[in-house]
């Protein structure tokens, strides 16, 4: 989204001036133009009923003029056509009458100068339409053509038509005249008024340019700016007051910011520390070679853990009795410090129980019970416990829900051979019943054993993809046929991790990931 401020001038301002002065210039020239033509309108009409009455008379005043010759005269076409052309002279004027012509039923005749070439084209109009004016009942007519009008009168006395032309521009000059007058003060009154609205609307405008202006210090960082005092506009008022209003609300935000900030440093602080001391609290590789005294010369343990938050709910441990090596692998439910402490839990008594000489049943018993007890939030923990005597390669094992471990079994050449997953037996999760009775297994063994939480099968690739056993058991395979059947498989975790990671490529780690393996 692109926030930035438009620094480009006058927008507002233009846009309401402009708008304003359409809107009025627009208004007054509709008026004009109605006015215009009413004005056009009516005046065309009173030139029409005055040509058409000057006819009626001329008409009276031919006929009473062949009437008083009497019968003794004889009424020639060369005498009507004498009397007729004066009356058609003063029947034509100047400012109104263009052309005045005489007809018979069925020919047209022209008085006067010789015609033009609207002339010529005016007197084929009329000729045109002469079978029309014969029809007409031999009554006063008027006939509108375009701009032109054509009027004609019926002598009856000598059953002959005398005409006349006239057009709109002759006797519209003035009005025409005072059209463009008009429309010059239109033009200098829009001027004047976009002079006025400039003015006035760069009052309107200019104290939210301020605001703006305002607006953009806030925004750089400058919270305690001045807002500049305008009391013209009532919604300017409002809309100042609502600035100061932010300029508080930004003034407590940031100040609950910093403490928010603070005090989300000070807890990745502690959670940094925790994971130090998570961290401190897991067991170096175990190397049988430091304990040569007790029987532990072939014997090889590395562990691999990587909680998904700063701290989390796996953890892994191993500790030696005597001539046997106890090593555990636990998965809290859920993330994070509640998850974590669960599991600090769990390996304090795992420790303590182990200098007691218990048997793997027993300590995960104990666990239960201590998580069982007071457990309001409903947290559980899968375990898997193991004592191992690996001078008579006898393994006792508990498994409390956990994911069953693969046994890569020592001897042969390894060609072709399969990882096994241990048998388990079916015992709750750790802090689901206190009191339960867990089940305990032995079995005769030797080779490498690879425990793990439900992170490494369970990690998500950005498709949602689980990586599944499947995965892990080819590359245990490949491990085995490369390596060989050997007493242990060094550097086994870390193959593993790698494949968690490159399985989920480019996603986020959304579980804890703890990988263990003991060779004996």
């Amino acid at each position: 989204m692109d926030c930035g401020i438009n620094t480009s001038r006058g927008t507002l301002h233009s846009k309401l001036v402009s708008s304003v002065l359409l809107l009025t210039v627009g208004v007054f020239a509709v008026i004009f133009g109605v006015f215009f033509y009413i004005t056009k309108q009516q005046l065309n009409k009173d030139n029409c009923e005055r040509v058409a009455t000057m006819l009626k008379y001329e008409a009276q005043d031919i006929t009473a003029e062949i009437n008083s010759l009497g019968v003794c005269v004889p009424i020639t076409d060369s005498l009507i056509y004498s009397i007729v052309t004066r009356h058609l002279s003063e029947a034509k004027n100047e400012d109104n009458t263009l052309y005045t012509f005489m007809s018979d039923t069925a020919s047209l005749y022209y008085f006067g100068e010789m015609l033009d070439k609207e002339g010529v084209g005016m007197k084929a109009r009329i000729a045109k339409r002469l079978p029309e004016i014969v029809a007409a009942k031999k009554k006063l007519y008027i006939m509108e053509e375009g701009t032109y009008n054509f009027f004609y009168a019926y002598l009856p006395v000598v059953d002959r038509y005398f005409m006349a032309v006239t057009r709109d521009m002759d006797f519209m000059r003035e009005v025409y005249t005072m059209g463009g007058i008009a429309l010059l003060l239109l033009l200098a009154f829009a001027v004047l008024l976009w002079g006025l609205l400039n003015r006035r609307v760069r009052s309107i405008v200019r104290p939210l340019r301020q605001l703006a202006t305002t607006a953009e210090k806030i925004s750089a960082g400058d919270f305690f700016t001045d807002i500049p005092q305008n009391r013209s506009f009532e919604e300017i008022s409002a809309l100042r007051n609502s600035f100061c209003a932010m300029q508080h609300s930004l003034d407590r935000y940031m100040k609950d910011l910093q403490s928010t900030v603070a005090s989300k440093e000070r807890i990745e602080n502690e959670l940094e520390i925790a994971h130090k001391i998570q961290m401190s609290m897991l067991p170096e590789p175990f190397r049988g070679e430091n304990y040569q005294g007790l029987g532990f010369g072939g014997v090889h343990l590395e562990a691999k853990l990587v909680p998904a938050r700063e701290v989390g709910g796996d953890i892994y441990d191993w500790a030696v009795d005597g001539n046997s090596l106890y090593v555990q692998i636990a998965d809290v439910s859920g993330k994070g410090v509640p998850a974590a402490l669960v599991a600090s839990c769990i390996q304090s008594i795992f420790r303590s129980m182990v200098s007691l000489g218990s048997e793997p049943a027993e300590i995960i018993a104990a666990m239960n019970n201590v998580v069982s007890k007071n457990n309001r939030s409903n947290m559980f923990a899968t375990v898997f416990l193991a004592k191992i005597d690996t001078g008579k390669g006898i393994m006792q094992y508990c498994n409390a829900g956990h994911n069953p471990p693969f046994m890569l079994d020592a001897g042969g050449d390894g060609g072709g051979a399969v990882p096994r997953k241990l048998a388990v037996a079916r015992n709750l999760p750790v802090g689901i019943f206190e009191n339960f009775t867990f089940e305990q297994q032995s079995e005769q063994c030797r080779g490498t054993l690879v425990l793990y939480t439900d992170g490494v099968v369970e990690a998500e690739n950005g498709e949602a993809e689980l990586l599944g056993e499947e995965k892990l058991v080819e590359l245990l395979r490949k491990n085995v046929v490369k390596r060989g059947m050997s007493s242990h498989f060094e550097g086994l975790a870390t193959d593993i991790f790698a494949l968690v990671r490159s399985h989920a490529g480019q996603a986020p780690q959304s579980d804890d990931i703890t990988i263990c393996q003991i060779s004996w």
